[in-house]
């Protein structure tokens, strides 16, 4: 019974956090260009192919990486090997887009980033 109820709480959890986290994703993509902003809050990371990003942000195929990220150098890193060695990524998007007010401009914000072989 304990182990019953102990699985059925993992997985509402896990359901729960992947609704909370995560807004949208990119799949089998690869990195052409990373730029750190101008205004220095956010690293700009411009992608091969569109995002798909539910919530409505105007620019699809950039994806920007907040600097105040919990796991910014993990995700910074992650994409610059990517970039170098040519590898595809995988990624989860949250946290609305930056930049909406400016047409064309609006990026989703990255949260996770994986390279895929």
């Amino acid at each position: 019974m304990k182990k019953i109820l102990l699985l059925v709480l993992v997985v509402v959890g896990i359901f729960i956090s992947g609704n909370v986290l995560a807004e949208g994703f990119t799949s089998n993509t690869k990195i052409i260009r990373i730029s750190p902003h101008d205004f220095g809050e956010v690293v700009l990371i411009y992608l091969e192919s569109d995002v798909t990003y539910p919530s409505g942000c105007s620019c699809h195929a950039v994806v920007a990486l907040k600097k105040d990220h919990p796991f910014f150098k993990e995700t910074f890193d992650a994409a610059m090997t990517a970039l170098v060695a040519q590898k595809s990524v995988w990624g989860w998007m949250h946290g609305g887009c930056y930049r909406e007010g400016t047409p064309g401009l609006g990026m989703p914000y990255v949260i996770r980033l994986d390279i895929i072989r």
